[in-house]
This record gives C-alpha cells, sequence and structure tokens, in this order.
C-alpha cells in the first residue's frame, strides 16, 4: 500500500534538506528573473520546441558554418553515442562474448581517452581544433571499417583470433573517443555568436542525442538484409562520414571573422551609448552603421530567430 500523500512529501523535503546541507548546491544557484514568457495558448513543451525551430532557421540564414557544425555533430555524435550499444551487441553476436570480455574492452577503451584527450590539447595548439576534429573523425572511420575484418566470427580459429584483436582495437578506439570530444567542444565554442552561449550549448547537447537512435536501426538493417553483423557494424562509419563530409565545408576563418566582427560592432556600440566615444558626425553616423548591423544580427538571434513562420 503507498504510504499517503503527505508522507511522500515529508520524506522528498528531508532528502532534499540533507542534500542540501551536505552538498550545499542550493547555494551555487541565484535566484533571477524570467528572460521570457510563454505566449499565450502554447504550453512550454511547445515554446521549447518553437525555440528550437526558429534557432536553426536562424543560424542557417545568418551564421551558415555554425549550422554546418550542428548538422556535422548530429550525425557524428549519433555513432559515437551509439557505439556502445552496436559494439555489445556485435562482439556478443559475432564473438559470443562474456560480460568480462565486454567489460574489459569499455574499461581499456575509457582508460585510453584520458591521456588522449590530455595530447589532444597539444595537437590543437600545433594544428588548430578544427582540424583536430576532422582528423579524429577521419581516424574514426578508417579505425571502424577495419575493425570487422579482424573481429569477427565464424569457425573457431577465427573467433579465437577476433577475441585477440579485441583489446587492440578497443585502445584504438580510445585514442579517437579521446581526441574527437574535446576538438569538437572547443571548435564550437570557437564559433558561437557573442550573447547567445547558454542556448547555443544547450542545442550544441540536443543536437548531439536527437538522432543516437538511428544507427543502430542502420545496423539492424543491415544485419537482416546482408545476414553478417559485421557488415552492420559499418553503419557507424556511414554517420562519421556524413558528419565530416559537413565539417570539411565549413571555413572557420570567415566563420571567426564573422564572431570577431560582431563583437567588435557590439563593443563599439555600448562604448557610444555609455558617452565614452567622440560626438562627432563620423563618429555619429559609425555608430549608426555599426548599431544597425548589431540589431539586424540581434534580431536574427531572438526569439522568431530570423524564422516568423517556424513550426512544430
Amino acid at each position: 500500500c503507498p504510504p499517503p500523500r503527505a508522507v511522500s512529501y515529508s520524506f522528498t523535503w528531508c532528502e532534499s534538506e540533507w542534500m542540501e546541507r551536505t552538498f550545499g548546491w542550493k547555494s551555487a544557484f541565484r535566484n533571477r528573473e524570467r528572460l521570457k514568457e510563454i505566449p499565450e495558448g502554447h504550453t512550454l513543451l511547445q515554446t521549447g520546441f518553437r525555440q528550437i525551430a526558429s534557432r536553426i532557421c536562424s543560424l542557417y540564414t545568418e551564421f551558415p558554418h555554425v549550422f554546418k557544425f550542428l548538422v556535422g555533430f548530429m550525425l557524428s555524435e549519433s555513432s559515437m553515442g551509439a557505439f556502445a550499444t552496436i559494439a555489445v551487441t556485435y562482439l556478443k553476436k559475432e564473438l559470443d562474448a562474456d560480460g568480462m570480455v565486454i567489460n574489459t574492452t569499455i574499461l581499456i577503451l575509457l582508460v585510453v581517452s584520458l591521456p588522449a584527450a590530455v595530447l589532444g590539447r597539444y595537437a590543437m595548439d600545433k594544428w588548430s581544433p578544427h582540424r583536430m576534429m576532422c582528423g579524429s573523425t577521419l581516424y574514426m572511420v578508417v579505425v571502424t571499417f577495419v575493425a570487422p575484418l579482424f573481429i569477427r566470427g565464424g569457425n573457431d580459429k577465427t573467433r579465437a583470433f577476433g577475441q585477440m584483436m579485441v583489446p587492440v582495437f578497443a585502445f584504438l578506439w580510445g585514442i579517437g573517443f579521446g581526441l574527437y570530444y574535446p576538438a569538437t567542444s572547443a571548435t564550437y565554442v570557437s564559433i558561437i555568436p557573442p550573447g547567445s552561449e547558454t542556448e547555443l550549448m544547450g542545442l550544441f547537447y540536443f543536437v548531439g542525442k536527437v538522432l543516437s537512435w538511428m544507427p543502430p536501426v542502420v545496423f539492424v538493417i543491415l544485419n537482416n538484409v546482408t545476414g553478417q553483423s559485421w557488415v552492420g557494424i559499418w553503419a557507424l562509419v556511414i554517420f562519421y562520414m556524413m558528419g565530416l563530409g559537413l565539417w570539411c565545408m565549413m571555413d572557420m576563418t570567415e566563420a571567426r571573422n564573422m564572431i570577431a566582427n560582431l563583437t567588435d560592432a557590439k563593443k563599439k556600440v555600448a562604448s557610444a551609448m555609455s558617452g565614452d566615444t567622440a560626438t562627432s558626425g563620423t563618429a555619429t553616423s559609425a555608430s549608426s552603421l555599426e548599431t544597425g548591423q548589431v540589431q539586424r544580427l540581434d534580431t536574427a538571434m531572438t526569439t522568431k530567430g530570423g524564422c516568423p513562420d517556424a513550426e512544430l
């Protein structure tokens, strides 16, 4: 018999009070006024999805390189997110791997990814985050494409050889994971329009999860069509390559210049409005042009996002 509602509420309150006293999390969150109102006749869920649609549309028109990055990340991250699910299924079916083999494989991957991420920091300083992002994705394409050629079932000899190669490829995949995530994050934060960092980081995590279901579906389709699960693992390669193709189309110099020009224009407008700049006719005219540029871009990054017809 479930406890009375009052008892449940009391237990929840006591638990939250204990968490607050133990970790002190509540003090880190400050109260602030809401930034936007929910339109009349819409729910919070509807408003959230409308905002996402409008934001994506505004990025497509005003910041195309950010748009290309997000679409590419949505595709490549779907493979990264589904990697564990497909890998476990593949090892179980092809090699009849037990829990020890699977857990050891995942452990090797995670442990190797840590020093790889540290090395990736120095590599980004030398070659740039964008090149590291494209390079690490290409690396994952090659390793994942080659892996099922070595790790596959069949007779006892082939299966034994595949089990011997599992730790080797776990090591190689760990390097790829360690290089991929720092590079993608560093690339993205360098091209985010100023003033929209919080919302666009939320969009970054949203697009990273929205297609996580698709690679497993393609894996099942390839497995059923060909009757070979080692072919199905190439579903990961398909999404890696689609994301890599979009990232290679990005012009990082142009993307950074757009952000730098917008940032400079905002600083000049703020300085002019505070009275720190000269009030001559030339300065006033220049300030007006800068204000117009900032207002145009800010309008594109508002709730409508430059796309008033964006619907659910």
